[in-house]
């Protein structure tokens, strides 16, 4: 096994062998949610603005756990290649009209996005803040996607509403939403989280079903909460009100609002689980919320109280 600078500097030579001349290899630490970043390899050809934007850190623990560096070089070709084509969607980016059904949204952690939140429109959402996205192109290899910057906000000549307005009609459409029983969720994976030991506290008390929401694409699906008419629907189906766990960025686990539920136990759960299971760039909140089925709304949590 080799160490990551190693790796790095391997990958970037057998991919520029792969591709020959014509082509820029770019290797820089990219941004990520949490303040948090990871290394990023770009290829694109010289006199020409197609790029495949790559994370080096996923592919080194593809390595340690056995991939081999001439597997991943080829997977990074072929994914290039795939994205590939004559006119870059990131030409969107310069009409607003042509962008505008593309536009979607997702949550993050407001506090610990403070910096990069600056450089971007955002919409505060209690101790969460809602962003934007532009979905360039989607394969069976993968999606692209930029961020909404200021930049793009000024260019455009909108403002942070209409994206929402837009966002709200285009994420349930590019990421459908999709519920699931936590039971079989934990089923379907080996090697998961045991999330069910977290919730031995209360489950032993009493019968409690809890349901991952997330979207089929399995990619900042927490943000299916903002979804019109989803929680409501939910909220009728069980016939009570809903108590909003958030899980990571990708996904949100619900229950039936129970009063008898010791809220202190479901924070220390949420936090336990932050702390010990979820990666930092997935990390969505400490927080805990519920759902009125009269306001048909989402409130904050806090020591048993509703903000």
């Amino acid at each position: 096994m080799i160490r990551f600078e190693k790796f790095i500097e391997t990958v970037k030579t057998e991919i520029r062998l792969l591709c020959g001349d014509g082509y820029q290899i770019i290797i820089e630490p990219i941004p990520r949610n949490n303040g948090t970043e990871h290394t990023g390899i770009d290829i694109r050809k010289e006199h020409g603005e197609e790029m495949a934007h790559l994370s080096l850190d996923s592919y080194y623990e593809q390595y340690l756990a056995g991939m081999d560096i001439e597997e991943i070089v080829k997977d990074i070709w072929d994914i290039f290649n795939s994205f590939e084509q004559k006119e870059l969607p990131r030409s969107l980016l310069e009409d607003f009209e042509k962008a505008k059904d593309k536009i979607v949204f997702s949550l993050v952690n407001y506090e610990m996005n403070k910096k990069r939140l600056e450089s971007m429109p955002y919409v505060p959402f209690w101790d969460l803040a809602i962003i934007f996205d532009v979905l360039l192109e989607r394969t069976e290899s993968g999606q692209r996607t930029v961020d909404v910057t200021n930049k793009e906000l000024t260019a455009w000549g909108t403002t942070k509403e209409e994206l929402l307005f837009w966002a709200k009609k285009n994420t349930p459409r590019l990421y459908m939403a999709e519920i699931s029983l936590l039971d079989d969720v934990v089923k379907s994976f080996s090697d998961g989280i045991a999330w069910d030991g977290y919730f031995d506290g209360f489950m032993k008390e009493k019968e409690h079903d809890f349901y991952v929401l997330g979207n089929r694409n399995g990619i900042k699906g927490a943000a299916v909460i903002l979804y019109e008419g989803l929680l409501k629907e939910m909220a009728k189906s069980l016939e009570s009100d809903l108590l909003i766990l958030p899980s990571s960025i990708h996904e949100i686990l619900v229950m039936a609002y129970d009063n008898e539920v010791d809220l202190f136990l479901v924070k220390d759960m949420v936090e336990r689980i932050n702390q010990s299971e979820i990666p930092l760039c997935d990390v969505l909140s400490n927080e805990i919320y519920r759902y009125s089925r009269e306001k048909e709304e989402i409130s904050m949590i806090r020591f048993g109280m509703e903000s």
